[in-house]
């Protein structure tokens, strides 16, 4: 859906939801823009490099990924494949199958949905057509045959737009009991929010310690079997030339801190939102960022747009461009 900015209230400051049904409503504020130009940049051009994307058939860039083996799981309903590269999938993405060879016309003609995701170059699918034929057997499927996706935006602000905002990035190694205690009461009461309300002192990725200041929120953890940002990570210290910030948006530092070496990482979600899965000897990252429209100088929205985050993300694209709007606020770049 697409408002007209002056028909769009956005409230920032009330306190309650009495407060917004009883109309006490500030002034309206404006959001900030991206030109159209700017989102299709976003995902033709980074998003593409970041995630290897290849057009399809009809010209529509999207995840292709070649199947290096595969083996039925339990029943035979579920599938579980590794790929030759990473595969950048995340839990609960729809996939289709192509190439697999003859008899498994039925599983290329259906969409499956990604169960789990065991590492950043395997995971496990739920077949929508049911348990596989001849008692789960896979024999005489094709190693050839690849798995595709759709990007949207749930891949795209992991991806890219987190990546281009941070102003700071601290890793933590969670070294003893006495290290995870201190998070926990170092973030705020709000469920879901994750960010540190003082300055701690806490030990980077090597175990030395330093202090860390308030308003970094823990982000995830970094691990070898990590499916997220594995492109960011797979930079080591140069990830840094994916950070759009400067001193403006409130940056201060210029490297990233370093990670154990000779290890391919990612992240083992896209948002920590409480400390329950954390254990001593993860490594964590904590972070700071600004939106993905303050990196520009666009102006101010002419139209507000919102969106299902899960939706193609080149079918958002080619509806600005129906609509003609050519200054936008998408919910994907006015927040942080």
């Amino acid at each position: 859906a697409a408002w007209g900015c002056d028909d769009v209230r956005v409230d920032m400051e009330c306190s309650s939801l009495d407060d917004l049904e009883a109309g006490r409503l500030p002034a309206f504020n404006p959001l900030r823009a991206l030109t159209v130009r700017r989102l299709q940049h976003l995902v033709e051009v980074e998003l593409k490099e970041a995630l290897g994307l290849v057009p399809d058939t009809s010209g529509r860039l999207h995840i292709a990924s070649h199947i290096a083996d595969c083996g039925p799981c339990a029943d035979g309903s579920r599938l579980r494949l590794t790929t030759k590269t990473d595969h950048h999938l995340y839990k609960n993405d729809k996939v289709t199958f192509s190439g697999l060879g003859a008899g498994f016309d039925d599983l290329e003609e259906l969409v499956h949905t990604v169960v789990e995701v065991v590492a950043g170059d395997c995971f496990v699918v739920e077949l929508a057509s049911g348990p596989l034929s001849e008692n789960g057997s896979v024999q005489g499927m094709a190693f050839s045959g690849m798995v595709h996706a759709e990007v949207n935006m749930y891949k795209t602000a992991p991806e890219v737009v987190i990546p281009s905002t941070i102003v700071e990035e601290r890793l933590v190694c969670v070294s003893d009991e006495s290290v995870l205690e201190m998070l926990k009461r170092g973030v705020g009461p709000i469920a879901g929010d994750l960010t540190l309300t003082g300055p701690l002192r806490l030990p980077d990725a090597k175990g030395f310690p330093r202090a860390v200041d308030a308003g970094l929120t823990i982000h995830g953890r970094v691990a070898p079997n990590g499916s997220v940002r594995r492109h960011y990570w797979s930079l080591g210290s140069d990830r840094s030339s994916m950070w759009q910030t400067s001193s403006k948006h409130g940056r201060v530092q210029l490297r990233p801190e370093e990670v154990l070496p000779g290890q391919s990482l990612g992240e083992l979600e896209d948002k920590l939102w409480d400390l329950e899965p954390v254990r001593v000897g993860d490594i964590l990252v904590l972070r700071r960022g600004v939106a993905y429209a303050e990196l520009f100088d666009d102006g101010l929205a002419d139209d507000f747009i919102s969106h299902w985050w899960g939706e193609p993300t080149p079918d958002i694209l080619s509806t600005l461009q129906r609509h003609d709007a050519d200054m936008a606020a998408a919910a994907t770049a006015a927040r942080h």
